[in-house]
C-alpha cells in the first residue's frame, strides 16, 4: 500500500473517532412517568457527556398540578431546560426547577397561565427571552445570585406579579421585561444596574406596570431608556440625589425622592409632602406593607406545601421509568460497528484496485 493510501485511510479513521462521539451524544427522546402524580411526562433532549441539555416536554398541553422536574432521567443530569420547554403548559400550577439546572431556554414557560408559583434554584445564571411571557397567574418570583443575564420580555404580560426579588449580578434591565405587569407596586433595582431598557419591538422595560408606585434606583446606572416608564401614573423614583435617574425623572416630569443611604434602600419611604399627605402616606404604605406580607406569606405557604408535597416524591420522580430508549452502552457498540464497516470497506477498495485496476 503507497504512503498517500496510508495516510488517507489513517486520516478517515480519525474522522470516525471524531464523529463517534457524535453519533452517541446524538439527539434522543424518551418516555417518562411521574410516579408522584400519576401524571405521563413525555420528554426530549439533548446528551452531552453524562449530563441532559435542552430538556423539553413534548405533551406540555396535558399535563397539569404541581411539577417536580426531576434532577435526573435514566441516570443523567439535568443541566439545561430548552427553548418552549413548557410553552402552553397553562394546566401547571407549581414548578420546581432542580439544582444543577444552569439555564432556562427562551419561551421555556410561554403563556402557562395556569402558574402560580416557580422555585428557580441557585446555579441558574441565564433565563431566556421571553421565559414566562404571560404567566398571568405568576404573583411572586425570586431571581437568585447566580443569575447574570435575564433576557428582554422574560415577565412580561405577568399580570397578577405583585413580588419581584433580583438577583444582584444583573447589570442591564432589558427592554420589556416587566412591561405590562399592571399589579407590580414597588421594586428595588440591584446596585449593579448600569441600564435600564426600552426598545419600539419590546416595549420599556416597565412600560404600563399601571400601579407601579414606587421604583428604586443607584446611581451607577447611566442610561435609561426613553420609553421605561410609559403609563407608569403614579411612579415615584427613589434614587440618590444628583443621579442620572433624578435627571431623567426631572426630564419625565416624575415625581423623585431622594436615599440619603443607599445601603438602606429596602427601608420603607415615604414622599416629603404635607403632614397630612406623610400621615396619609404612611398609612397606605402600611396597608401596602401589610397586604404584600399577607401575598407574600400566601405565597410562602404555597411553595411550602409543593415542597413538601414533592419532597414525599423526590424518590420517585428522580428514579422515572424510560422507555423507547436505545442503552448508552448499545449507542457505543453500534457506533464502533458503523466505524469499522466503513474502515473494512475502504481497504478493501484500495486492495480491489491495487489487485484489478
Amino acid at each position: 500500500m503507497s504512503k498517500n493510501k496510508r495516510i488517507l485511510l489513517i486520516g478517515l479513521a480519525l474522522l470516525l473517532l471524531i464523529l463517534i462521539p457524535n453519533i452517541v451524544n446524538a439527539t434522543e427522546a424518551t418516555e417518562t412517568t411521574s410516579t408522584s402524580t400519576g401524571t405521563t411526562v413525555k420528554w426530549s433532549y439533548e446528551l452531552s457527556g453524562d449530563s441532559i441539555k435542552n430538556l423539553k416536554c413534548t405533551n406540555a398541553a396535558s399535563i397539569s398540578g404541581d411539577l417536580t422536574i426531576p434532577t435526573t432521567i435514566d441516570k443523567y443530569t439535568v443541566t439545561s431546560l430548552g427553548n418552549r420547554a413548557f410553552e402552553d403548559a397553562a394546566g401547571l400550577t407549581n414548578v420546581i426547577i432542580p439544582e444543577g439546572v444552569t439555564s432556562i431556554g427562551a419561551y421555556a414557560f410561554f403563556e402557562c397561565s395556569g402558574l402560580r408559583n416557580i422555585i428557580i434554584p441557585e446555579g441558574v445564571t441565564s433565563i431566556g427571552d421571553s421565559a414566562f411571557y404571560k404567566c398571568s397567574g405568576l404573583t411572586s418570583v425570586t431571581i437568585p445570585n447566580t443569575v447574570t443575564s435575564l433576557e428582554s420580555c422574560a415577565f412580561k404580560y405577568c399580570t397578577a406579579l405583585n413580588n419581584i426579588t433580583l438577583s444582584d449580578n444583573l447589570t442591564i434591565i432589558k427592554s420589556g421585561i416587566f412591561a405590562f405587569c399592571s399589579s407590580l407596586k414597588e421594586i428595588v433595582l440591584p446596585e449593579n444596574i448600569t441600564t435600564i431598557d426600552d426598545s419600539f419591538v419590546n416595549d420599556g422595560a416597565f412600560e404600563y406596570c399601571k400601579a407601579l408606585q414606587s421604583i428604586k434606583i443607584s446611581e451607577s446606572v447611566v442610561s435609561i431608556g426613553d420609553s421605561v416608564f410609559n403609563g407608569c401614573p403614579n411612579l415615584t423614583i427613589y434614587g440618590v440625589e444628583g443621579s442620572n435617574a433624578q435627571i431623567y425623572a426631572k426630564n419625565k416630569n416624575i415625581n423623585f425622592e431622594k436615599i440619603e443611604n443607599w445601603d438602606k434602600r429596602n427601608e420603607v419611604v415615604t414622599p416629603n409632602k404635607s403632614n397630612n399627605n406623610t400621615n396619609n402616606s404612611n398609612t397606605s404604605n402600611n396597608n401596602k406593607s401589610n397586604s404584600n406580607s399577607s401575598n407574600t406569606s400566601n405565597s410562602n405557604k404555597n411553595i411550602n406545601n409543593v415542597s413538601n408535597t414533592n419532597n414525599k416524591s423526590n424518590n420517585t420522580t428522580d428514579n422515572t421509568v424510560a422507555t423507547s430508549k436505545l442503552p448508552y452502552t448499545g449507542k457505543i457498540i453500534l457506533a464502533w460497528i458503523i466505524g469499522i464497516i466503513a474502515v473494512s470497506g475502504i481497504v478493501a477498495h484500495v486492495r480491489y484496485k491495487k489487485l484489478y485496476m
